[in-house]
C-alpha cells in the first residue's frame, strides 16, 4: 500500500515537470491568422482544401502550429482568398448603401393616399 502511494506521487511529480511546449502562448503565425480568418474552426482537411490539395494534412498542421514555416506560395494562396472575400464583402456593402429608403410604417397610408388620388382624379 505504501509503495503504491509513492508511485502515484512520483507519477504526479513527473507529470508536472514534463510539460510540453504550449504553442497557444506563442504569437500566431501568418499562416494560422490567414487560416482562422478564412475558417475559424478549420481542420487539417479544411486546410488542404484551402491549399487546393497541394500540401499534406500533417504539413499544413505543422505550418498552423508553427513547427515549420509555411512556404510563400501557401501564404500567397491564402492571401488571394482573403482578398477575394474582402472584395465580395465590399461589393455587398456598396449594394446595401445604394438601396432606396423605404417608407416603413407609413407605407400603407401613403399607398392608400396615392390610390385615392388616382381614383378621384
Amino acid at each position: 500500500m505504501r509503495e503504491l502511494a509513492w508511485r502515484t506521487r512520483a507519477r504526479v511529480r513527473i507529470a508536472l515537470l514534463s510539460h510540453t511546449r504550449d504553442f497557444d502562448l506563442s504569437p500566431p503565425t501568418a499562416f494560422r491568422r490567414a487560416v482562422t480568418t478564412l475558417n475559424p474552426n478549420a481542420t487539417g482537411r479544411d486546410m488542404v482544401r484551402m491549399l487546393d490539395g497541394k500540401a499534406k494534412r500533417t504539413t499544413a498542421l505543422d505550418w498552423y502550429a508553427g513547427r515549420h514555416h509555411a512556404p510563400r506560395w501557401a501564404l500567397e494562396r491564402l492571401a488571394h482568398e482573403i482578398q477575394a472575400r474582402a472584395n465580395e464583402l465590399a461589393a455587398i456593402a456598396a449594394e446595401v448603401r445604394q438601396t432606396k429608403e423605404r417608407p416603413g410604417l407609413k407605407a400603407g397610408a401613403l399607398n392608400l393616399a396615392k390610390w385615392r388620388a388616382r381614383k378621384n382624379a
